[in-house]
């Protein structure tokens, strides 16, 4: 879990969409706590992270293939 949220962190950028701040008190009142629904905007963080994560996905792919 740790290595896809560092990649995530590493690859986009998550802000806040402009005129709807994050209520950072929304959650569920249930004994499974989790954050209600918000929106933000996913952004790739520049063209060399997107490069290096279509290499990856295409690695991945390749790697994959041999399932099928």
């Amino acid at each position: 879990m740790w290595r896809v949220t560092a990649k995530l962190l590493w690859a986009f950028e998550f802000e806040e969409i402009k005129d709807k701040p994050l209520d950072v008190n929304a959650f569920t009142s249930s004994n499974l706590m989790r954050p209600l629904p918000y929106q933000v905007t996913v952004k790739i963080r520049s063209e060399r992270h997107h490069e290096v994560l279509r290499q990856e996905i295409k690695g991945s792919l390749e790697f994959l293939a041999q399932y099928e």
